[in-house]
């Protein structure tokens, strides 16, 4: 995997180290709210259901709506920056958006958002993911 960071707000992502530092201090996150945060960066401002986010996230397994709101308020909380209406959005009856531009960073050329996807978490094929 080549190193890169997600960069927003005052947030950076450095996903190989699976850190996320907000404005220059890190915060410690557990490694399913990290793999939330990242599956949300690498959705580039689409839409994610709960049915996307339960496969990617939790593989599939039967997951009550308010065990996802709860990993969703977490993450919140660890990118809290003063935004007016929050980093992320709900997408009533659907599901979440990030609503930020996401800078990408990576020390090669060729790297991009696919490239994260190997030994982070599952990401399903575009031809797999619901587009609302």
């Amino acid at each position: 995997m080549k190193p890169v960071r997600f960069t927003f707000g005052s947030c950076v992502v450095d996903v190989p180290a699976r850190k996320l530092f907000v404005d220059g201090r890190p915060r410690k996150l557990q490694p399913l709210i990290f793999d939330l945060l990242l599956y949300l960066l690498m959705s580039n401002g689409r839409d994610v259901t709960r049915s996307e986010l339960i496969e990617a996230i939790w593989l599939g397994r039967d997951t009550a709506s308010a065990v996802i709101s709860r990993a969703m308020m977490k993450v919140r909380r660890s990118i809290s920056v003063d935004a007016p209406n929050g980093l992320i959005w709900t997408i009533h009856g659907q599901g979440y958006r990030l609503a930020s531009d996401v800078e990408v960073k990576a020390h090669d050329a060729d790297s991009d958002a696919s490239d994260l996807a190997e030994g982070c978490l599952r990401i399903p094929p575009a031809n797999q993911i619901p587009m609302l």
